[in-house]
């Protein structure tokens, strides 16, 4: 990779990583690298909120080190949230507003420091231009990925 590139001697291993997801499953590692190249590597602290429930999705995060949490603040009562997740190195969030058009439907926040590849929205759409067979399996995951968190959330406010 050029010194220009974010990518560095954990390239094969965030390669693996994100093969093992379902949204890059069936990707070569040529397009991954492609979309990591148009991505820019960012250092996030600890507590840091990166995504904000309601905010328009103008871009996805891929995480190269670090862990982030993902949850959902409550309506109904104040400082009250529900944890959704907790993602790791090679992990993908903040993909389903791209895909939906619509605001973010939870925040993300780092839990230690962090290094983490965002890819902007415009960047991602001329991905997908690119790569009809890569557009269809990205939305195909993020509709069940959009299922699973309704379901949780569902699931966790029968207990509040």
């Amino acid at each position: 990779m050029n010194k220009n590139n974010p990518l560095s001697m954990t390239d094969n291993k965030i390669l693996t990583a994100l093969k093992s997801l379902p949204i890059f499953a069936e990707m070569s590692d040529e397009d991954i690298t492609k979309i990591l190249s148009v991505a820019m590597l960012q250092f996030f602290p600890p507590n840091y909120l990166i995504i904000k429930e309601g905010d328009p999705g103008d871009f996805m995060c891929i995480i190269k080190k670090g862990n982030v949490e993902i949850f959902k603040e409550s309506d109904e009562l104040a400082f009250h949230k529900t944890n959704l997740a907790v993602l790791n190195e090679g992990d993908v969030f903040g993909e389903m507003a791209l895909i939906s058009n619509r605001p973010r439907n939870a925040s993300a926040r780092t839990i230690n420091d962090a290094e983490i590849f965002i890819l902007k929205k415009s960047d991602f759409d001329n991905l997908l231009r690119e790569n009809t067979a890569l557009a269809s399996k990205i939305s195909r995951d993020v509709i069940e990925r959009m299922k699973k968190n309704e379901q949780a959330a569902s699931d966790t406010s029968k207990f509040i």
